[in-house]
């Protein structure tokens, strides 16, 4: 769960900094989340997002590296998305000091987004081995996707590989 939560959550702030720097509509981006980047044969199991909360385990598989993919809402493209990738290492500085800047903390849906699956068992399995945990396994799961991001984000920046920095056991 954690390496999905943070996939969905880095897809979130991705997109909506877009957005942000873009001056556009989120609405005139999507995203979209797969398991690993696409086969021989050019299809790769998918993860629509901001369409309502995304079970993680069931559309990210356990053995693959998530993979995110910004795109254009307009069929053909309108170039927002081509010009997101071209801004390189800045524009990921730039998100990751807007989800630093976020003043929750412990993520919310304006840092990691709404995708982010807060009944996770693993969520739920860690706030357990924590005696006296002060979290609930909701709040578990949004520290840990937040942390997740925090981290995946710190290794864009560094301009280190983001399969091996991104993939979590």
């Amino acid at each position: 769960y954690r390496r999905a939560n943070a996939a969905l959550a880095a897809a979130h702030a991705i997109h909506h900094v877009a957005a942000m720097v873009l001056m556009c509509e989120p609405g005139d981006l999507r995203h979209a989340v797969t398991s690993g980047p696409p086969g021989p044969d050019g299809v790769a199991a998918w993860a629509p997002v901001g369409l309502g909360k995304v079970n993680p385990e069931a559309q990210l598989t356990a053995s693959g590296c998530p993979t995110i993919y910004l795109y254009d809402d307009m069929p053909g493209g309108a170039g927002l998305s081509t010009r997101v990738h071209a801004l390189g290492r800045p524009f990921f500085e730039q998100v990751l000091a807007v989800v630093r800047g976020c003043g929750c903390g412990h993520g919310c849906p304006t840092c990691i987004g709404t995708e982010v699956a807060l009944d996770a068992p693993t969520a739920q399995a860690l706030a357990a081995e924590q005696a006296g945990a002060v979290l609930s396994p909701e709040q578990q799961a949004r520290v840990y996707a937040r942390a997740d991001l925090l981290s995946t984000l710190e290794a864009l920046c560094a301009g280190s590989e983001v399969p091996a920095a991104g993939c979590w056991a």
